[in-house]
């Protein structure tokens, strides 16, 4: 907001106007004197003239929740814009916190944006809608042991409608997890589409926040997801690095114990199918069977959980097509090595 700036001096609604701290194209932030007690405050005001009810904020209670930054006073300068007095606070924005280190780690992005959604259901349950989400109206406290507090800032300035909201919250879940907002039209934007290494349940988080058609979910249901998300990833990372596990154990394995045949076949000179040659590989089999089990099992709920939706069948394509590509090359290799060795003698 270039225009109408409040200058320093400036007493109105017992405030008075210190300094401008920050300006867009959606309003300013002053650093004001609360005159009655005194304090000093932030004192945001939107760049649009208010509706007819964003100004009556003494009437309004105040909203108490953790993620919501508290607001003193709202009311209307005296050229008509909306304001809101808030604690005055030197944490960075989640707007600039992207600026600064880029996208979050997925790992960092699923608390923060928890605690957005927390606030916003906790505004809708207090009849509040917030109008303008952003990452700039995001603030993060990091705590003593590293993690986020994330305090939204803001509400009830302007009006707006809990759909418009919570479609700004599946924008800013992309802004947070790509580094840049997301293009406007329709489909929603798929965060791996930006970043081909997030896991595909992110895209969920993005598409049912922003719906191409119908009303979105509540907030509720949106911190819900969030959390069934974070549990998700985190069963799917355990069950992948089992599997690799099992592949990295097994293979080396398979390959010894079949070059050690091969090599007692070579030294008796038995045939390849008689009686000792046969016995000899039962138990080869046995563990090869146990361990393509148990990664087929592994693989399965794997799939199971990336997409919960699919049917039976299809998780069983998709593991057995996963099986195919990982254990086949091996099962050839361990063959040519054991032809290889019989043919050299």
């Amino acid at each position: 907001m270039t225009e109408d700036r409040l200058a320093p001096g400036l007493e109105f609604d017992g405030f008075r106007i210190e300094r401008l701290i920050a300006s867009d194209q959606t309003g300013a932030v002053y650093e004001a004197t609360q005159l009655s007690f005194p304090r000093r405050v932030a004192l945001k005001v939107i760049g649009r003239h208010a509706d007819a009810d964003a100004g009556r904020g003494r009437e309004r209670a105040a909203l108490e929740h953790r993620n919501i930054l508290p607001v003193y006073e709202r009311g209307l300068t005296p050229d008509g814009h909306a304001y809101a007095a808030m604690p005055l606070s030197e944490c960075e924005t989640l707007e600039q916190r992207i600026e600064r280190d880029g996208p979050l780690d997925p790992r960092h992005a699923l608390p923060v944006l928890e605690q957005i959604a927390s606030a916003l259901d906790a505004a809708y349950r207090a009849d509040l809608t917030h109008g303008h989400l952003t990452p700039a109206c995001v603030l993060l406290e990091t705590t003593a042991d590293g993690v986020d507090h994330a305090f939204v800032t803001d509400f009830g300035l302007v009006r707006g409608d809990p759909g418009a909201d919570l479609r700004a919250f599946g924008a800013t879940a992309y802004h947070a997890l790509t580094g840049r907002p997301p293009d406007r039209g329709e489909p929603a934007p798929l965060p791996s589409e930006a970043r081909p290494e997030l896991d595909p349940a992110y895209d969920e988080l993005v598409r049912r926040a922003m719906p191409a058609t119908g009303p979105p979910p509540s907030a509720l249901e949106l911190v819900e997801e969030a959390k069934q998300l974070r549990d998700r990833s985190e069963q799917i990372k355990a069950l992948r690095d089992k599997k690799r596990l099992a592949i990295k154990r097994a293979a080396p394995r398979l390959v010894i114990v079949a070059l050690l045949i091969a090599g007692l076949n070579t030294l008796a000179g038995w045939s390849v199918w008689s009686a000792p040659m046969l016995v000899a590989w039962i138990p080869v089999l046995f563990f090869a069977v146990w361990v393509a089990a148990v990664w087929f099992l592994l693989e399965a709920q794997i799939q199971s959980l990336t997409a919960p939706l699919s049917t039976r069948r299809a998780l069983l394509v998709a593991a057995a097509g996963s099986y195919v590509r990982s254990w086949l090359p091996l099962t050839w290799l361990t063959l040519a090595v054991v032809v290889i060795v019989i043919l050299a003698r």
